[in-house]
Parts: structure tokens; sequence; C-alpha cells
């Protein structure tokens, strides 16, 4: 798929708008649909993009400007005939990448509770569920998100990491805390706790050669701790300057859960157990009510 730039208010904007409307009609019958204003929206920082598949123009998503670091995405469509082949990943990846490059730091985005797809694919990037807010504040069909928009410099450190070309010196206690919070701001528990484990044996094993001093019941004991302290859209600095008991590696904040024995143990290395002492929070993902 091919995407570009447009403005809302040209023909083959206005016809997937309409479209979209028509589909939202049908399953909301009655009820209002949450559109944008064409006139004016690009000159009040709005962006419109389409999706074109062999020269036609197949699918649409904007961005309207809510303040200098915040953006929501509308007008999120695809023809029914071509959905199913990851387009609409395809233009989320895109907005949120001009997003970023706008200064975006949070990306906030409304659905109902009749579009499945539209939940399943907001779940699969990252959206964490929020209170409704603005003029979704009394529609009781209406579910809200919001996403932290990685800057340069966090994406930087993930490929680092990820490529195993993060200095040794940098791979510290609380590089390994920012790593998770990262995933999991960027996706649902059970992906972003896969890439935790498998980045973090795949970095000790290629640049430390020490597969060994992975301790999985550790990993996944701190992933549900940072997942228990996100807020939803919050960004690094803010969240780190909130978790002085998980900086420190020497904290003893594990020991609330855990006994010494048990943690200790050869079989809580391998493979997570469940703490003897008190109940770990679980992961929050996002709720579709």
């Amino acid at each position: 798929m091919r995407i570009i730039a447009s403005d809302p208010k040209d023909a083959a904007a206005a016809d997937l708008i309409q479209a979209l409307d028509d589909e939202l009609q049908h399953r909301y019958p009655g009820e209002p649909v949450f559109g944008i204003d064409a006139d004016g929206f690009l000159e009040r920082g709005g962006v419109f993009l389409l999706g074109h598949v062999e020269g036609a123009a197949i699918a649409c998503g904007a961005l309207r400007q809510i303040s200098h670091d915040m953006y929501e995405v509308k007008r999120m469509y695809i023809r029914p005939e071509f959905r199913g082949r990851g387009l609409s990943r395809l233009m989320f990846n895109r907005l949120e990448s001009i997003s970023r490059d706008k200064g975006c730091r949070k990306l906030l985005i409304e659905t109902g509770n009749k579009q499945p797809e539209a939940l399943a694919l907001y779940q699969s990037v990252g959206f964490t569920a929020i209170d409704r807010f603005g003029e979704y504040a009394q529609n009781e069909y209406s579910i809200c998100f919001a996403k932290c928009v990685l800057d340069s410099a966090e994406l930087g450190f993930l490929h680092s990491f990820e490529t195993c070309t993060l200095p040794v010196h940098e791979w510290t206690h609380l590089a390994h805390i920012r790593m998770a919070w990262l995933y999991l701001t960027q996706s649902n528990s059970a992906v972003a706790l896969d890439r935790i484990r498998s980045g973090i044996l795949s970095f000790n094993t290629e640049v430390l050669g020490r597969r060994q001093e992975y301790h999985d019941t550790v990993t996944e004991a701190f992933a549900r701790l940072i997942s228990a302290r996100m807020i939803p859209g919050e960004v690094w600095t803010s969240f780190s300057r909130r978790i002085d008991d998980m900086i420190d590696r020497e904290s003893p904040i594990l020991e609330t859960y855990y006994s010494r024995e048990l943690l200790g143990s050869a079989r809580a290395k391998e493979h997570f157990v469940d703490p003897d002492l008190c109940e770990l929070p679980m992961f929050h993902d996002v709720q579709t009510v």
C-alpha cells in the first residue's frame, strides 16, 4: 500500500470518509459519528493520509492535534474487501511515525464496543484503555485509549539492545527496567514478556557470554511490578521518578514477595515460580468492556 498525505476535503478522501460514516451508522444506528471538521483541518495542525492500492484510494487515517505533544488518531478506515491484509497496521505505523516527528509524546484514540477488529488492533500496538474523554465522555459505546510515543532516543536504545550493540557498561539494572517498560508500553503483556525474556537471554549470551546469569523469576516479577505502576500514556522520565524502590539493584523489593531460599533456588532461576510470601500484582492490559 502506498500512503500519501492528502486533504480531507479532496474527493477521494471525502468518499472514504463517507464510507466510514455509513459503516458506523450501520453498527450504531442513531448514534453520533465522531468525525473531523474537514474545513481547515490541515491548518489546525491535522494530518490526513490516504492509502492507495493499484492506484485506487482504499484506506485513510488522520491525526488531530490536541496539544503541542499530544495527538488523537482519527478516521482509521480500510475498505472491507482489503481487510485482513495488515493494511490498518501499516496506516497506523505511518501515523505514529509522523506524530513522533512532530514531537508527540502521547497518542489518543477512540473506537466503539461493536468494533472488535479495531479493539484488537489497538491492543496489539500498545494502546491502554483510559477513561472516556472530551466529546466521548457521555457516549456509552465509546472506548478510549492512550499510548506513549517513543522518541528517537528510546527507539535507539531498544535498537541497540535488540541488535546487541548496547555497550556493556550501559546494560545496568536501570537499563533492564527501562527496556521492560518500553516493551510493556508497546505491546500487550504476553508479547512484551516474551520480548523481555528473549532479549535478555540474547544479550547475555551474545554480549556477556553468560547465559547462566539469567533469572526467569526475577525477570517476570519485575515485569509485573513495572506493569502495575504504569499510567497510560506516561513517558519514561516521569515513570522513572516514581520507582525509587525498583531502581537500586540491591533493593529488597522482591523480598516482600519471595523468601531468599526460593528466589535463590535453581528452579526459580530456570522457570518463573509463584511467590511464597505475598502475591505479585498481575499484568494489566487493555480492558474492552
